[in-house]
């Protein structure tokens, strides 16, 4: 990874450096930890130029702490992309789309979609950003 590389998702992007290595890492780490049995595999990759488009699969039991939540001993799949630059061999520019909130849905942790749960949640974040829009977004 370069030195100065942008990596994140398209809500937060972030410049590179030791420190985003370091936390990338760490990220790493929590999901081994979390999904010792975690299986990842490439669909399908696609080069053009500086670019790399890779699209892939990741699987695993939740086996450990995620995020707060406890083991749960359930699978989980999520699909995912990357778009990925590079420049003299080091990564660039990265981002990356997946479904956190699917996998979140597996696990037990957010409630099914459609379900009479997901609708009073939905209710309660959309009453939340209307009353903060009221009182200027405090």
């Amino acid at each position: 990874m370069a030195p100065d590389a942008l990596e994140g998702v398209p809500a937060r992007p972030r410049r590179g450096g030791s420190a985003r290595r370091a936390e990338l890492k760490e990220t790493i780490r929590r999901y081994r930890d979390a999904f010792p049995d975690l299986n990842i595999v490439i669909e399908d990759m696609v080069s053009s130029g500086d670019l790399v488009t890779t699209r892939w699969r990741a699987s695993g039991t939740h086996r450990g702490d995620l995020m707060g939540l406890g083991a749960t001993n359930k699978r989980s799949e999520v699909t995912g992309l990357n778009l990925t630059r590079f420049l003299d061999g080091k990564v660039t520019e990265e981002w990356s789309e997946w479904n956190e909130a699917n996998m979140l849905r597996q696990l037990g942790a957010l409630p099914e979609r459609e379900s009479t749960q997901e609708r009073a949640l939905l209710g309660l974040s959309n009453l939340r950003t209307r009353v903060g829009g009221m009182l200027g977004g405090r």
